[in-house]
């Protein structure tokens, strides 16, 4: 049966005209409201946790007590050992009975340290292992279940606070459980301060009971030693103190991270080998030196020590080092390398050649010619005649002379000077005089050079051509022919151009730069050669004219000026 609930159809209306009016001006911001964590989520996450956190969990979480350390904080390395794991107030067992009947319980190890015992009674066992207070707890359980077998099992750890101060960044307390360990509980506090370093190999520990250990953090941060970072108990108070810069050892040379590291007591030269990771392969153990201040704090002495390979052989932990040469703060170690280890020897060869490349070479004894096979062999293109050997060991050898020359005027010099400027100008550093042709053609074994590291040797394309530059109408290359002489490559070259100084027409070799004159006919002009015509030096007379003047004028003054005294 339809009952109508709105009789009045003007009502009705006014009931839709609101209903309208909600929709429209309260599902616009429900819209914004969901849109906002997607356009900035990390924000709209902030406001949450802002919004919901009490007063109380603002509190903890400036007094240390993050949920996340928390839940860190029950984040096991590993199963728990019950010969190791000390129980204390708070941690929760489950205790099993087998034997005529089967009995398993919860217990709660009280504030007091005791567990209460259904049907027995109490039994302290705070500060003692799980298997310890399985065997205490066996001996009251016996007489009451005859023939029975007694288990406990861990089901939930405690948390109790540790306390960091010194040299840490946050001097709080920090939720922890027995599995945490000191390294643990510094990186919860923020590390280790960062406004001065800490002094990481005796981090003191200050237990509950008044009892103190003192703990070096080194072997577990540098090679990860986990025995020299021990668990945190119930209480601990964790204090690092400030590093003495004073109270360091210095390493150099052959090891794995050379540099500055912190010094403890007892300190050995196996211990500080460890702390820079080890000896390279290419370490000179037979003359290790170390450089110690004497008493006045501005002398040194020096110790050279023969060490063996077998020190890595060692557990890697302070306390079990073999016995070898002690170190004092400030002590410096040079670890030498073995002369010349693994010095790399190659060669490259470039241009016309099968296989161009850089290849390894064996000292005083590859030749060119085994370099020359190992690459295959040279192209069809190949211009032995040009080819050149670079041996870059002898690019750089100081010449003093040309040092000086090159500061000169060419007017400055002497003929002597000027010469040698103009041999060494046109000198190719680290050039190796090698005739190829001579070589691979007529096989002269003379030319067959031993190669040194870092040689260079290329073999360009052969150049069929002349090059012509200077005072010439149509300058270039111009294709070579073997019976052809200076004039044929002038007239090729369209002849000579306006002011050329045909009388100092000069050829230049491209191997060496050496010039000579291509009418002579003791040299050839051959392929790849460039033939250089200068032009005339214009004169201009009136400098000259005027000059001329004034030399003549500046006579005849002192002509009658002496003419005038003698007369007088």
């Amino acid at each position: 049966m339809y009952v109508n609930l709105l009789p009045n159809s003007g009502i009705r209306i006014q009931y839709i005209v609101v209903l309208l009016i909600f929709v429209i001006i309260g599902g616009f911001p429900l819209q914004l409201l969901r849109a906002q964590p997607h356009a900035n989520a990390d924000r709209y996450r902030m406001m949450l946790q802002s919004v919901g956190r009490s007063d109380t969990t603002r509190n903890k979480q400036q007094s240390g007590y993050l949920p996340e350390q928390q839940s860190r904080s029950d984040v096991q390395e590993g199963p728990v050992d019950p010969k190791v794991y000390v129980l204390g107030a708070g941690d929760q067992l489950i205790l099993t009975i087998w034997g005529n009947e089967f009995i398993s319980d919860d217990l709660t190890v009280m504030p007091e340290g005791d567990v209460v015992i259904p049907n027995i009674g109490e039994k302290p066992v705070a500060g003692l292992t799980i298997s310890e207070a399985e065997d205490a707890i066996m001996k009251i359980v016996s007489p009451v279940y005859r023939n029975a077998r007694v288990s406990i099992s861990l089901s939930h750890m405690r948390h109790f606070k540790v306390y960091c101060s010194g040299w840490i960044e946050q001097r709080t307390a920090i939720i922890a459980s027995p599995t945490d360990r000191i390294s643990d509980i510094i990186e919860r506090a923020g590390g280790l301060s960062q406004k001065g370093a800490a002094y990481l190999r005796r981090v003191q520990v200050t237990h509950s009971d008044g009892t103190a250990t003192s703990v070096d953090l080194y072997p577990y941060y540098l090679w990860g030693n986990i025995a020299s970072d021990p668990h945190v108990r119930d209480g601990d108070v964790i204090y690092a103190s400030g590093m003495n810069p004073a109270n360091t050892v210095t390493i150099y040379g052959e090891v794995g991270t050379p540099g500055e590291y912190q010094y403890a007591e007892r300190d050995s030269l196996s211990t500080v080998l460890l702390m820079a990771q080890g000896l390279l392969p290419s370490a000179d153990v037979d003359s290790i030196e170390i450089s110690r201040f004497r008493k006045d704090g501005v002398t040194t002495e020096i110790f050279f020590v023969s060490f063996t390979k077998d020190w890595h052989e060692g557990k890697g932990d302070f306390d079990h080092i073999a016995p070898d040469f002690p170190v004092q703060r400030g002590d410096q170690i040079f670890i030498r390398a073995i002369p010349h280890w693994h010095v790399e020897r190659t060669v490259a060869i470039a241009g016309e050649i099968t296989f161009p490349g850089r290849y390894p070479i064996e000292k005083d004894s590859t030749t060119l010619i085994n370099l020359v096979k190992r690459a295959k062999g040279f192209t069809s293109d190949a211009d032995l005649d040009n080819a050149e050997l670079i041996r870059r060991s002898s690019m750089y050898i100081d010449d003093r002379e040309f040092d000086r020359l090159q500061k000169m005027l060419p007017s400055e010099m002497t003929k002597d000077e000027y010469e040698y400027f103009k041999a060494k100008s046109r000198e190719r550093p680290g050039l190796v005089t090698v005739n190829f042709p001579e070589l691979f053609v007529k096989h002269n074994m003379n030319e067959n050079v031993v190669l040194h590291a870092d040689d260079s040797v290329y073999i360009p394309s052969g150049r069929n051509y002349i090059t012509m530059l200077g005072s010439v109408n149509n300058p270039g290359r111009i294709s070579y022919a073997a019976n052809f002489t200076l004039s044929d490559y002038i007239r090729e070259a369209g002849g000579y151009g306006f002011r050329a100084d045909e009388s100092g027409v000069r050829a230049i070799k491209p191997r060496n730069s050496e010039e000579f004159d291509p009418r002579s006919s003791s040299v050839k002009i051959e392929a790849g050669d460039t033939i250089f015509v200068p032009e005339t030096q214009e004169t201009n007379i009136w400098p000259v004219l005027l000059q001329t003047i004034q030399v003549v004028t500046s006579v005849f003054g002192i002509f009658f000026g002496v003419y005038a005294i003698t007369h007088h």
